[in-house]
Parts: C-alpha cells; sequence; structure tokens
C-alpha cells in the first residue's frame, strides 16, 4: 500500500470517527419516582413506537431497595406493549399486555415496587406495601 493510500485511509477513518458516521446514537433519559404506600406514579410515556427502548428501575429505599432491567416495544399499530429482561425477584421475563395494571417487574427485594403498565403507550410504578411510608427510585430509559 502506498503512503497516499495510507494517509487517505487515516483520513477516512478520523473524519468517520469525529463525525459519528457509522457509530450508533442513543438517547437516555432518567426520571425519578417517589410513591407512597398503596399509590401509584403519574403514568410515564414509553419514549419510542415501534424501537427497542431498555428501562433499568432502581428501588433505594433500604431494605426496599433493588433493580431490574428489561426491554419494552411500544407497538405503534398493535396498541400493545411486550417486554424481555430480568427483574429483582423475578428472574427472566418476558409478556406483554393490552391494558393498564399488568405487572412487568418488580424494583425492589421485597415484592412491593411494581413497575407495571399504565396503557398501551405508558408505564407506572406502584407501591404495593402498606408497610412502607414510600418508595423511591429511578428508571433510566435508552432508545
Amino acid at each position: 500500500m502506498t503512503h497516499s493510500k495510507i494517509c487517505a485511509a487515516l483520513f477516512a477513518a478520523s473524519l468517520a470517527s469525529v463525525s459519528g458516521i457509522g457509530a450508533a446514537q442513543a438517547t437516555e433519559s432518567t426520571i425519578s419516582y417517589s410513591v407512597a404506600g398503596g399509590t401509584c406514579s403519574s403514568p410515564i410515556a414509553v419514549p419510542a413506537n415501534n424501537k427497542a427502548v431498555l428501562v433499568m428501575g432502581t428501588g433505594i429505599i433500604w431494605p426496599y431497595n433493588g433493580v431490574g432491567f428489561v426491554s419494552l416495544l411500544r407497538g405503534n399499530t398493535s396498541g400493545i406493549l411486550s417486554w424481555s429482561g430480568t427483574g429483582l425477584k423475578d428472574g427472566t421475563i418476558g409478556a406483554y399486555a393490552f391494558t393498564a395494571g399488568t405487572h412487568i417487574m418488580w424494583l425492589d427485594f421485597a415484592t412491593t415496587v411494581d413497575l407495571q403498565t399504565a396503557s398501551s403507550t405508558h408505564i407506572q410504578v406502584c407501591n404495593t406495601g402498606s408497610d412502607i411510608a414510600h418508595a423511591a427510585g429511578y428508571l433510566t430509559f435508552i432508545y
């Protein structure tokens, strides 16, 4: 390979690196939640139609802390939410739902902080326990 071809190849590689050509670009957003015992958060929109959305959830109040993640699909034409992932107490999970209130995954060890469907386009965090004043944590969406 000649010197000029090597330089051209290096220039093309550096240009692609700087301009992001060929690199996947993801959007990330994090929201916090805080829900009293026996209540649910406001509905949280799943951010993208017909595209996989990684949802990582945490519970941060001891001793009801934990973590889990699912890939969600908000089907534009089907009108359903479907998911697959790993929950703290659920292990490997996967399902779909048309209606509100369907369990997706637990966000804590005590199975009181429930990530669930709120509609075919939204999710919610529910504190199903009455023994803790509130549950708090974060949901991070990457898509």
